[in-house]
């Protein structure tokens, strides 16, 4: 390359995109030669474009020996740094709040941005009535708890005749529910038998029925066909009327 040729150094500048490049001699050339067509239209009038940021700036730093060069390049590899440690910090953030909410939890007192407000998180949960207890209050309680548990655990041991005493009354109770079911088979059995007897009972009453149908049928086609009564034969009611009273009076 023409600046390793010439023994010109390396300048290292930052790009467009927060990258870095070098300072190409163009930028050089335009600063110190001055061409008669464009040249006079403004300072550095023929400098090309290779996607340096501020390159008026630069170029002029550079052949003035300023520190501008030096100093955006640390500005700008701290803006990264920042950046990526806000990123850093934004996830951290986001996975702390899933992992308090997961377990019924809330979490404040974080600022939403590095530098901004003070870092003091407190864990809390809402309760009935919109009460908040914080972790540590909650943490109190069970302990209170279990420590009431651990004294209910030394109590002194029962009685053994209070042991036999239960013992005793468990083994009653085995023979009464043991009772309670044969009882209830027994019971089972009868109600069964309940039923086939009605059923029994009714089919019999059908067949009364049809027996007494048939009963007054054979005495209706018994009688002798020529006799003449005063009584309808199928409903036995009366049925006196003019016609009969004259067929009793035919000689017979």
């Amino acid at each position: 390359m023409l600046s390793e040729f010439i023994g010109f150094p390396e300048v290292q500048v930052i790009s467009q995109d927060d990258g870095v490049m070098r300072l190409y001699l163009e930028y050089i050339f335009s600063a110190i030669f001055i061409e008669q067509k464009r040249g006079w239209a403004d300072i550095m009038a023929n400098m090309p474009y290779y996607r340096v940021r501020d390159p008026k700036k630069s170029t002029i730093a550079e052949l003035l020996g300023l520190d501008y060069i030096r100093n955006n390049l640390q500005r700008n590899a701290l803006r990264l740094d920042e950046q990526r440690l806000k990123a850093r910090y934004d996830t951290g953030i986001a996975i702390l709040r899933r992992h308090v909410n997961g377990r019924q939890f809330s979490i404040r007192g974080i600022p939403s941005d590095i530098g901004v407000g003070s870092f003091s998180p407190q864990i809390f949960r809402v309760t009935e009535g919109e009460r908040q207890q914080s972790l540590a209050d909650l943490l109190s309680a069970a302990e209170a708890d279990l420590a009431s548990k651990i004294a209910l655990a030394d109590l002194t041991p029962p009685d053994p005749s209070l042991q036999s005493r239960i013992d005793e009354i468990s083994k009653r109770i085995t023979a009464l529910v043991t009772r309670k079911s044969e009882l209830d088979n027994a019971i089972a059995a009868i109600r069964g038998n309940v039923r086939r007897y009605q059923q029994r009972l009714e089919v019999l009453a059908r067949d009364l029925q049809k027996n007494k149908e048939e009963l007054k049928i054979r005495r209706l086609f018994n009688r002798d066909e020529w006799a003449i009564t005063s009584a309808c034969p199928v409903c036995e009611q009366s049925i006196d009327g003019t016609l009969l009273s004259q067929m009793r009076s035919f000689p017979t």
